[in-house]
């Protein structure tokens, strides 16, 4: 079994992203539990109380030493006049023998994606600079 809980993934997610949320269950059956992340503290942040939202939407579980995201994407501004926004993937990716170190690396590379795209980002009620800095 390794050494990641709960309480470590969420000091690890507000170390990279501070003033934001991390949302983590157990799983229902087996090891492990399932994390949705997202820029906002809470709904109140997001537009119409909604936390799905949030400008960024990133979910991954760990199940003992292995790491899997799930559809995770960013909300941009939107490349069609008829949207009301676009949609940018985070790159999935699977972590065997998942550290810390990995995880605050992984946490990094979407913060450089947030960051690279943060002047895309549209109807915001928080200050970005608050989130990535």
């Amino acid at each position: 079994m390794n050494n990641i809980t709960k309480e470590k993934v969420s000091e690890t997610w507000q170390k990279v992203f501070p003033n934001s949320r991390v949302y983590i269950k157990n799983h229902c059956l087996g090891e492990g539990f399932s994390c949705y992340c997202t820029l906002a503290k809470d709904k109140s942040e997001t537009i119409h109380n909604i936390l799905e939202n949030d400008p960024l939407n990133y979910s991954f579980s760990l199940y003992g030493n292995d790491y899997e995201e799930y559809s995770s994407f960013i909300h941009i501004k939107p490349e069609n006049q008829y949207l009301a926004y676009s949609s940018k993937r985070i790159r999935k990716k699977n972590i065997k023998n998942l550290t810390i170190e990995k995880l605050e690396k992984r946490f990094l590379q979407v913060k450089q994606l947030v960051v690279d795209n943060k002047e895309n980002f549209i109807n915001l009620k928080f200050d970005i600079s608050e989130k990535i800095s």
